[in-house]
């Protein structure tokens, strides 16, 4: 019951520009059969500027919902990038990298992140605390509501954050 070993071999480049090319054309030939489109970007090159510039223009002009996750435990990213996504789903660590605020209180950082994303959504997620989810009403009212973390204990938490945001 308890993980003793991981190695992680992951070689982050970007795609070649003939394979995001390639890509592209998937996403266009499908992105019409969607009802949303959810975006986790790992940061080992798939997610290129250029695709997810692709993807939210794409998602815009289609009026098709955004949903982004991030997950930066050992790469350099920001969940800043997803401006205008229908809901981002940061652990708090990520978010406080984002806007810099290692010491302010997680309400502030919540509210920080969403106005500088102009998200109306947001996942806030706790590790072994759970998560707390934020909804934006209006200008001067976020709805919001935590949820305890389901195990105490988890032996592996890989895909967990991935498998909350497809529920």
């Amino acid at each position: 019951k308890q993980k003793m070993f991981r190695v992680s071999r992951l070689i982050d480049n970007d795609l070649r520009r003939e394979i995001e090319d390639e890509l592209l054309r998937c996403i266009e030939q499908k992105i019409s059969s969607v009802n949303g489109i959810l975006l986790c970007d790992f940061l080992y090159g798939v997610i290129t500027p250029r695709v997810l510039q692709f993807v939210k223009d794409t998602a815009a002009k289609k009026n098709i919902p955004l949903y982004c996750d991030l997950q930066c435990s050992s790469q350099i990213g920001s969940i800043l990038k997803f401006s205008g996504a229908e809901l981002i789903c940061p652990t708090e660590r990520e978010a406080r990298l984002s806007i810099g605020a290692k010491d302010d209180g997680l309400e502030w950082v919540a509210n920080k992140v969403m106005e500088r994303t102009g998200t109306q959504n947001l996942i806030m997620k706790l590790a072994s605390e759970g998560f707390i989810a934020y909804e934006r009403k209006d200008k001067q009212f976020v709805n919001r509501q935590a949820f305890p973390a389901l195990s105490e204990n988890p032996v592996d938490v890989t895909g967990a954050g991935d498998s909350l945001l497809a529920a």
